[in-house]
């Protein structure tokens, strides 16, 4: 009879995969997180903590809808006039399109420049907001005097903010 030649047989070797190893980012917060830590290195989970200061809302996008702009309120606000670049610096604690229609009137500085200028009233391409807050309404207005001293518009015809004297108390 004729011999077959052996066939190798498969054997089982031990597996020499090392443990995986997972990232475990943890918010610090105090005592309660270096305790978590030490537990979990006491039984030797393959765990290696990253711990971060950075709050979960700068990660993850905001599922709250944006306020449209219409309806925003305690907003500082800048209109420039398309046709020279003339501009007016303002703020407001009711809705912006309240006090935007009244910009629109042209019986009032703004409305009558932008009829005079391009024949027309400002529509809501020329404004934007240049700061939004939830302080209070003295808060506001020094916000808006800073920003009329910045940006110098020519169409405010208050002299208020321009002889004041801005004074910082400690």
């Amino acid at each position: 009879m004729k011999s077959t030649p052996a066939q190798p047989t498969a054997q089982a070797s031990p597996t020499t995969e090392s443990p995986k190893s997972y990232i475990l980012r943890l918010q610090y917060r105090g005592r309660e997180t270096d305790n978590l830590i030490r537990q979990l290195s006491k039984v030797s989970v393959p765990i290696r903590p990253v711990l971060t200061l950075r709050k979960l809302n700068t990660i993850m996008p905001s599922l709250k809808p944006s306020v449209p702009l219409s309806l925003q309120s305690r907003v500082v606000y800048h209109i420039e006039c398309p046709g020279c670049q003339a501009s007016y610096v303002g703020s407001t604690v009711r809705h912006l399109h309240t006090r935007f229609a009244e910009h629109r009137n042209i019986n009032k500085p703004v409305g009558a420049h932008f009829a005079t200028c391009i024949g027309g009233k400002p529509e809501w391409d020329d404004i934007k907001i240049l700061l939004s807050t939830t302080c209070t309404e003295d808060y506001l207005r020094a916000l808006e005097a800073l920003y009329i001293h910045e940006v110098r518009p020519t169409l405010n015809t208050r002299d208020d903010y321009n002889s004041r004297v801005l004074t910082l108390r400690f």
